[in-house]
């Protein structure tokens, strides 16, 4: 959702709310806002004329999906690889147009710090995460665990535009990696499995999650919730905001 939207801003619009469009490859219409109502706006259509007026809540200034693989060599060609490609064709899918997807291998704290350095991931406003995690809080590496005070540091260098994160790596939802990660200023949401989780149920609910929040329009919190029911008993993926375990 996008706040202090004003009349000539640059806005994208879930498509789903503006039955009109009628181009079905695309999850979000660009366009310019021509008009205010409370917390509602209206933007401009190809034809020139004003769309109906949309909550702001489906109004985004940015959009796209980074999926960044944080590889280790020992299971890259089992699992990684695959379920990186997976989420990556579903997200070029969805937004029929790979300008708002980019995809992201790596192995190192190094090389992440690089791309965050030089500000790779500030076109996108999601950026999903693919690897392992141990139970004491950390995401696992080729050359060695990085903990969530350190790859805090490494986004905060990014910019001030938080992200909403997904880590598909198992048990990064505990308190031990997910409450000090969610109240950094860089995460305005983090969603990731509480516990071990198959590589097919993490592609299941990651795409089940982002169909419900991007091209239905759904809040965070019921994008969740829908996503989670979709999911095997037993395969818990934990919501959280700003150091508290929602859901």
């Amino acid at each position: 959702m996008a706040n202090n939207i004003n009349i000539g801003d640059e806005v994208y619009v879930c498509s789903s709310r503006l039955p009109t469009v009628n181009d079905q490859t695309k999850a979000f219409y660009k366009s310019e806002v021509t008009g205010r109502q409370n917390r509602s706006v209206s933007v401009r259509l190809r034809d020139g004329t004003n769309s109906q007026f949309v909550s702001t809540k489906f109004v985004r200034r940015r959009v796209g999906v980074a999926v960044v693989a944080f590889g280790d060599f020992d299971s890259e060609n089992t699992l990684l690889d695959p379920l990186a490609k997976t989420v990556l064709q579903y997200c070029r899918l969805l937004f029929g147009d790979d300008h708002y997807v980019r995809f992201i291998k790596l192995r190192t704290e190094a090389e992440l710090n690089l791309i965050c350095d030089k500000r790779q991931l500030s076109p996108y406003e999601h950026i999903v995460i693919l690897g392992h995690g141990s139970a004491e809080g950390a995401l696992c590496g080729a050359t060695g665990d990085v903990s969530a005070t350190r790859l805090r540091e490494i986004f905060e260098q990014h910019g001030p535009s938080p992200w909403d994160f997904v880590f598909l790596c198992c048990y990064l939802g505990r308190n031990a990696f997910a409450r000090s990660f969610s109240e950094s200023p860089c995460c305005r949401s983090l969603v990731a499995p509480f516990n071990a989780v198959h590589g097919a149920v993490s592609a299941q609910f990651v795409q089940t999650y982002l169909i419900k929040l991007l091209l239905e329009g759904e809040t965070t919190a019921v994008a969740h919730r829908h996503a989670s029911e979709s999911t095997p008993p037993g395969s818990q993926f934990r919501l959280w905001r700003s150091g508290v375990h929602e859901a």
